[in-house]
């Protein structure tokens, strides 16, 4: 299974207590998923729970106004502090990938599973 790493305490102490965060990725050369089941990691190690990750849009930092309205969800107090954490984890880069992360809970897991053993 894909994962995702979550080397941000704040943005991953955020998912873990509720159980919702953006977050901000370098874009890479082609087009995400716009729906994918990944494991989460924190400082490169497996966690207890898996999440969803939405692909939201490609943003440009540079001019805050296009992620402004998720800062309240990214863990971070505020958006400067968010594009610093970003930028100090990932590197300076053009373009960035937006994405929602949700936790799956157990119910989702069982769900899952058995959407994928009927028949």
């Amino acid at each position: 299974m894909p994962w995702m790493y979550f080397n941000s305490d704040k943005a991953f102490n955020f998912l873990k207590q509720y159980g919702i965060v953006y977050t901000l990725r370098p874009a890479g050369r082609r087009m995400p998923a716009k729906k994918m089941v990944v494991d989460i990691r924190h400082h490169s190690k497996k966690t207890e729970f898996k999440a969803t990750r939405f692909y939201v849009r490609d943003v440009l930092i540079e001019i805050p106004s296009m992620i402004a309205n998720y800062a309240c969800m990214s863990g971070f107090g505020s958006l400067n502090e968010w594009i610093e954490e970003a930028k100090r984890m990932s590197g300076a880069h053009k373009v960035w990938r937006l994405f929602m992360v949700k936790k799956i809970n157990q119910e989702q897991k069982e769900e899952n599973k058995n959407e994928l053993h009927t028949d």
